[in-house]
């Protein structure tokens, strides 16, 4: 599971139009559930969620390309697959844990990326649409 998540990451920083895939196929969706299915608290149980928590985070802050040439913010995404609860579970649960500092420091990234995009809207006049799947889009 903390494989997939990092390999996801690292699909969206080298390729924009697969991060907007990412954003437009449920990728984020995906990640969300299968770390909320995930119980028990041994050490792999954890380590997922740390991976999963980062990986979030390092999601938040990019931006994708649809076939159509439309910017995709993948923090909307991130966002609309209900990560928030998830990163706060995680912080629950996993108190002393990496899981529970990469949780917050998502959270921390997911807020900036947000910021980002309503100070990008507001320098350009407007504010960005929103995709109802979740994604804002420019």
């Amino acid at each position: 599971m903390g494989l997939a998540a990092l390999s996801l990451v690292n699909i969206a920083h080298r390729d924009k139009a697969a991060a907007g895939a990412i954003a437009d196929g449920g990728g984020c969706h995906l990640l969300v559930s299968a770390l909320f299915g995930l119980a028990g608290d041994d050490g792999d149980v954890r380590a997922a969620h740390a991976a999963g928590a980062w990986a979030l985070g390092a999601l938040a802050p990019l931006d994708g390309l649809r076939e159509d040439g439309a910017t995709v913010r993948l923090a909307a995404a991130v966002k609309h697959a209900d990560a928030a609860a998830l990163l706060d579970e995680v912080a629950a649960r996993f108190p002393k844990s990496p899981a529970a500092r990469n949780a917050a420091l998502a959270r921390t990234q997911l807020q900036a990326a947000f910021d980002r995009a309503d100070d990008d809207a507001r320098r350009d006049g407007a504010a960005a649409p929103e995709d109802p799947r979740g994604c804002v889009v420019t």
